[in-house]
Protein backbone atom coordinates (compact mmCIF):
# COMPACT_ATOMS: atom_id res chain seq x y z
CA UNK A 1 0.00 0.00 0.00
CA UNK A 2 2.85 2.71 0.51
CA UNK A 3 4.74 1.59 -2.62
CA UNK A 4 1.62 2.86 -4.49
CA UNK A 5 1.25 5.79 -2.19
CA UNK A 6 4.53 6.87 -2.90
CA UNK A 7 4.36 6.28 -6.83
CA UNK A 8 1.11 8.44 -6.79
CA UNK A 9 2.55 11.52 -5.27
CA UNK A 10 5.71 10.86 -7.73
CA UNK A 11 3.41 11.19 -10.32
CA UNK A 12 1.48 14.06 -9.19
CA UNK A 13 4.36 16.21 -8.44
CA UNK A 14 6.13 15.05 -11.62
CA UNK A 15 3.00 16.36 -13.47
CA UNK A 16 3.11 19.71 -11.37
CA UNK A 17 6.62 19.63 -12.65
CA UNK A 18 5.70 19.56 -16.19
CA UNK A 19 2.89 21.43 -15.86
CA UNK A 20 5.26 24.62 -14.74
CA UNK A 21 7.98 24.08 -17.16
CA UNK A 22 5.79 24.03 -19.80
CA UNK A 23 4.38 27.21 -18.99
CA UNK A 24 0.88 25.25 -18.70
CA UNK A 25 0.11 26.20 -14.89
CA UNK A 26 -2.37 28.55 -15.67
CA UNK A 27 -4.55 25.39 -16.44
CA UNK A 28 -4.89 24.88 -12.37
CA UNK A 29 -7.50 26.81 -11.24
CA UNK A 30 -6.53 28.78 -8.09
CA UNK A 31 -9.30 26.77 -6.05
CA UNK A 32 -7.76 23.41 -6.88
CA UNK A 33 -4.32 24.80 -6.28
CA UNK A 34 -6.00 25.87 -2.52
CA UNK A 35 -7.37 22.82 -2.41
CA UNK A 36 -4.54 20.23 -2.87
CA UNK A 37 -2.28 22.43 -0.69
CA UNK A 38 -4.82 21.96 2.04
CA UNK A 39 -4.86 17.84 1.49
CA UNK A 40 -1.62 17.48 1.04
CA UNK A 41 -0.95 19.71 4.61
CA UNK A 42 -3.07 17.06 6.31
CA UNK A 43 -1.64 14.15 4.63
CA UNK A 44 1.70 15.62 6.09
CA UNK A 45 0.47 15.85 9.53
CA UNK A 46 -0.75 12.53 9.27
CA UNK A 47 2.37 11.07 8.07
CA UNK A 48 4.58 12.71 10.56
CA UNK A 49 2.14 11.32 13.62
CA UNK A 50 2.04 7.98 12.46
CA UNK A 51 6.26 8.22 12.04
CA UNK A 52 6.24 9.78 15.54
CA UNK A 53 4.48 6.74 16.83
CA UNK A 54 6.41 4.29 14.87
CA UNK A 55 9.27 5.33 16.19
CA UNK A 56 8.43 5.93 19.67
CA UNK A 57 6.35 3.18 19.17
CA UNK A 58 3.35 4.58 21.78
CA UNK A 59 6.00 3.97 25.16
CA UNK A 60 8.48 6.09 24.77
CA UNK A 61 10.99 3.12 23.47
CA UNK A 62 12.83 3.97 20.60
CA UNK A 63 12.22 1.95 18.17
CA UNK A 64 15.87 0.05 17.55
CA UNK A 65 15.92 -0.77 21.75
CA UNK A 66 11.96 -1.93 21.11
CA UNK A 67 13.09 -4.26 18.76
CA UNK A 68 16.20 -5.20 20.48
CA UNK A 69 13.89 -6.46 23.31
CA UNK A 70 11.68 -8.14 21.28
CA UNK A 71 14.43 -10.31 19.24
CA UNK A 72 15.64 -11.37 22.50
CA UNK A 73 12.29 -12.77 24.16
CA UNK A 74 11.39 -14.28 21.11
CA UNK A 75 8.07 -12.27 20.49
CA UNK A 76 9.15 -10.59 17.45
CA UNK A 77 5.71 -10.34 14.97
CA UNK A 78 6.54 -11.00 11.80
CA UNK A 79 3.24 -9.30 10.19
CA UNK A 80 4.63 -6.26 11.52
CA UNK A 81 8.06 -4.82 10.80
CA UNK A 82 8.30 -1.44 12.47
CA UNK A 83 11.39 -0.35 10.80
CA UNK A 84 10.44 -0.65 7.13
CA UNK A 85 7.20 1.07 8.02
CA UNK A 86 9.26 3.94 9.04
CA UNK A 87 11.42 4.26 5.77
CA UNK A 88 7.79 3.55 3.58
CA UNK A 89 6.38 6.51 5.61
CA UNK A 90 10.15 8.74 5.07
CA UNK A 91 9.78 8.28 1.31
CA UNK A 92 6.51 9.41 1.59
CA UNK A 93 6.48 12.07 3.51
CA UNK A 94 9.51 13.10 0.85
CA UNK A 95 7.01 12.38 -1.91
CA UNK A 96 4.53 14.64 -0.96
CA UNK A 97 6.47 17.45 0.26
CA UNK A 98 7.43 17.81 -2.93
CA UNK A 99 3.86 18.23 -4.05
CA UNK A 100 3.37 20.60 -1.80
CA UNK A 101 6.86 22.77 -3.00
CA UNK A 102 5.09 22.79 -6.89
CA UNK A 103 1.57 23.98 -5.44
CA UNK A 104 3.88 26.74 -3.43
CA UNK A 105 5.18 27.58 -6.36
CA UNK A 106 2.31 27.67 -8.38
CA UNK A 107 0.74 29.76 -5.75
CA UNK A 108 3.44 32.04 -5.38
CA UNK A 109 3.31 32.66 -9.27
CA UNK A 110 -0.30 33.16 -9.19
CA UNK A 111 0.08 35.57 -6.63
CA UNK A 112 2.82 37.68 -8.50
CA UNK A 113 0.58 37.93 -11.81
CA UNK A 114 -2.44 39.01 -9.90
CA UNK A 115 0.24 41.60 -8.22
CA UNK A 116 1.49 42.82 -11.47
CA UNK A 117 -2.37 42.80 -13.00
CA UNK A 118 -3.28 44.76 -10.34
CA UNK A 119 -0.62 47.42 -10.23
Amino acid sequence: KFEYAIVAADVLSLGLSLLRKHDRSEDLKRSIVEQGLHQFTLASEGIQRRLDEVRLNDGGVPLSTFMDMEMNEGENDDNENPELEAEYLSLLGASVARCVEELRIRKSQEAGATAIANF
